[in-house]
């Protein structure tokens, strides 16, 4: 059975029962003022983020991870990011300056959800659509690998972030005023893992063609872990609801 799907399934369940009995966490702690570089030690811890909704985006949980782990990431390292949604100012200003540093800043979201929003446009603006350059935004039609309905996928991942490297952060957090501000998400961060993060730049790669592929159902058994990558699967085949329906009563 998958670690890295037992692992999401319980923070689902978990993120479930927090919202239930409104169990709130702590505020996190301010980042320095602007979107440069942070110098000084620093790495990521492994494990689960809860995000409860905050009253500002850049508040949630999940978000100070990502905007903590951007402004850590030195020239030279490369950021991903695959998201549905794309509306959260801060997160846009964070990658385009670390962009401006000399950061390989690769963006994928759902283009017909996001196209409009000012942050979509910004990022748009500075680092333009060219999946050849080191940095770009694509703004992918229908589920990019597939041909039909949405690109739903939420991962942010970093070559390196403060002395972390080969960080995946996956989970149901979208980057949205609704996402962060009204709703529970988490995220799981995965570091010191070349596997998976080889696994998600594949993936990644193929998403950026924003073309339908012969068979977009992928799966990779990792250290450990299984990565399942839809779409692909059907209803009747779906490893997910196989490995729920396996799950003690």
């Amino acid at each position: 059975m998958s670690g890295l799907v037992l692992r999401l399934i319980a923070m689902a369940l978990a993120s479930v029962t927090l919202a239930a009995d409104r169990i709130h966490l702590q505020d996190v702690p301010n980042l320095p003022p602007g979107n440069g570089f942070i110098p000084g030690h620093y790495r990521v811890h492994p494990g689960p983020i809860f995000s409860p909704p905050t009253p500002d985006a850049a508040a949630n949980a999940s978000i100070y991870a990502l905007l903590d782990n951007i402004r850590h990431t030195p020239r030279g390292a490369t950021i991903r990011i695959v998201a549905y949604s794309f509306a959260i100012d801060p997160v846009a200003d964070a990658l385009i300056a670390a962009d401006a540093r000399g950061v390989h800043v690769q963006v994928i979201v759902d283009g017909r959800h996001s196209h409009a929003f000012p942050a979509t446009q910004a990022v748009e603006d500075a680092l333009g659509g060219d999946r050849t350059q080191r940095s770009f935004i694509i703004l992918t039609d229908q589920s990019a690998r597939g041909r039909v309905s949405h690109s739903h996928q939420k991962s942010w991942s970093f070559s390196r972030t403060g002395s972390s490297r080969h960080v995946v952060m996956v989970g149901s957090t979208n980057l949205s005023i609704l996402g962060t501000t009204g709703q529970y998400s988490d995220m799981y961060s995965f570091v010191g893992r070349p596997d998976l993060w080889h696994a998600f730049s594949v993936i990644f790669r193929a998403q950026a063609r924003d073309q339908p592929v012969l068979d977009p159902a992928v799966t990779d058994h990792l250290r450990g872990d299984t990565a399942y990558f839809f779409p692909g699967f059907s209803m009747t085949n779906d490893p997910i609801a196989d490995i729920i329906a396996g799950l003690p009563a």
